[in-house]
């Protein structure tokens, strides 16, 4: 769930869980925000503060997992590189074990809604062969592939990515009116 879907919605975000779930859905996981490492060292203390209010958020969605995007301006990557060279590597496999541990694969046959699968076929993290798997795996799952468009099709496409999202649940679920 990404934090700007919950901006619009009139709820709380325990509504969201409760509608998820009448759907049959889980919210795995909560994006509250992108950017987390690019701000300045004076800034990063309040960065921590937000990120740990958002937990009361996570806590009403259901959801167990916070996922931090990472800045991808080369400044932003030398001085967060810079900083996480200070990291023991005990403390990063200690940190990360359990996320190296952690598939969900199966879980995902036990989707029991329509899924629609929105994917731009110029993505540099997720491949088409990662597409492929969850179009096989995800019962009543359909792709929609964006020629040129990278990661993020909602924000490079707003308005066809809004068309494609009401025509899914137009059809999927007879009607917009949900």
């Amino acid at each position: 769930m990404f934090e700007n879907d919950l901006l619009y919605f009139d709820g709380p975000p325990s509504e969201v869980r409760r509608i998820a779930a009448d759907l049959g859905l889980r919210i795995l996981l909560f994006q509250p925000f992108r950017d987390f490492e690019a701000a300045p060292r004076a800034r990063m203390a309040k960065s921590f503060d937000r990120a740990e209010s958002k937990f009361d958020v996570m806590e009403q969605l259901g959801a167990d997992l916070m996922l931090v995007c990472s800045n991808i301006a080369p400044d932003a990557i030398d001085d967060a590189v810079n900083e996480l060279l200070k990291v023991a590597a005990r403390a990063w496999r200690e940190m990360f074990a359990d996320l190296l541990c952690y598939d969900d694969v199966a879980e995902l046959e036990r989707i029991a809604a329509p899924a629609l699968l929105i994917w731009g076929d110029a993505d540099r993290l997720v491949t088409r062969a990662m597409q492929q798997e969850l179009l096989t795996r995800v019962p009543h799952a359909a792709l929609v592939t964006y020629d040129g468009v990278g990661h993020t099709p909602r924000w490079e496409e707003p308005a066809r990515f809004a068309a494609d999202v009401a025509a899914f649940v137009g059809q999927a679920f007879g009607g917009t009116d949900r």
